[in-house]
């Protein structure tokens, strides 16, 4: 059976109505101890505060050491958050810089050699091609490379390949957009070569190495190692006084040369725009003209004066 209550609405309204008479009561004595304390000297008063005030004062404080405590952790806290975040962004940036110094350096490497190529010093009239090497060496029988630039820029078979160093070769084959370059030191190359210090003449040929040989040099025992080696002109392929490279003696008895240009690491190169000289049998020899009597040829005319008429 359910627990059935005893108590009465009546027995409600009584007991709010002694609550609400004893706080009534709590009131009135209230209201009279402020009266009492109202009438008391105010030294007293002051002297109450200051005692509250000096028991409240270390209470206050050491209640608020945890809170200033707290405030101290939360900004370390934060700081250390914004600083673990910066750090991955300067750690992303310095990621990113990392991978653009290598291609920074290459750009300089690069503008360091096109600017030593342009600097070059014209030493033929004839035009020069720019062009780039898109190949290496291909093996030890075949020292070519091959150039982005071909028939549609100018470029002819012979003519000569130099680099901000000196001579790399002769162009070998030619197609619309592209050239081959057979270096100096393939086998099948033979430059006439020009010793500057003592001017002797000779040809410099090929031998798949690094350091082609020296032939047909007659006097020999002039020639020293370090002397510059020079195009000579000879044979009407290459223009003279191209710098080629400077004398080597690896032996005893044996000159080679010294290629001043960095084949294996071909970049940038100027085709010249050199016409050869052709042979004499590829030579059309025009007939000469007749003068006006039709009694035989007439030489030009030179200084001003009037040819005579050949009999």
């Amino acid at each position: 059976m359910s627990r059935i209550s005893t108590r009465t609405p009546d027995n409600v309204s009584l007991t709010q109505m002694l609550a609400q008479r004893a706080s009534f009561i709590i009131a009135i004595f209230i209201s009279l101890g402020l009266l009492i304390f109202g009438k008391i000297d105010d030294d007293f008063n002051l002297q109450v505060q200051r005692l509250v005030v000096d028991i409240v004062t270390p209470v206050a404080q050491t209640v608020r050491k945890p809170v200033d405590w707290a405030v101290s952790l939360g900004a370390i806290v934060e700081a250390y958050t914004l600083s673990a975040e910066e750090s991955a962004a300067l750690r992303q940036e310095n990621d990113q810089l990392r991978l653009l110094v290598p291609t920074s350096d290459q750009l300089a490497s690069e503008n360091t050699r096109l600017r030593a190529l342009l600097a070059l010093p014209s030493i033929t009239d004839s035009p020069k091609i720019m062009a780039r090497s898109v190949t290496h060496p291909g093996s030890a029988f075949l020292w070519t490379v091959l150039l982005d630039a071909g028939a549609d820029d100018g470029v002819e078979v012979y003519h000569p390949v130099v680099d901000h160093a000196g001579v790399v070769g002769r162009i070998l084959s030619v197609g619309r957009r592209s050239s081959r370059v057979l270096l100096v030191t393939d086998l099948n190359s033979r430059i006439p070569v020009l010793i500057e210090s003592s001017g002797d003449r000779a040809i410099m040929e090929g031998n798949n190495s690094r350091l082609p040989v020296l032939s047909f040099l007659e006097a020999a025992h002039q020639v020293s190692p370090g002397d510059r080696v020079l195009t000579s002109g000879d044979g009407g392929v290459f223009p003279s006084l191209l710098p080629i490279g400077t004398v080597t003696s690896p032996r005893e008895g044996e000159l080679r040369v010294e290629i001043f240009a960095d084949l294996s690491r071909l970049e940038y190169v100027q085709i010249l725009a050199f016409d050869p000289v052709p042979p004499p049998e590829q030579l059309v020899e025009e007939p000469l003209p007749e003068d006006d009597e039709g009694t035989g040829a007439q030489a030009p005319a030179l200084d001003g004066l009037e040819p005579e008429a050949v009999e």
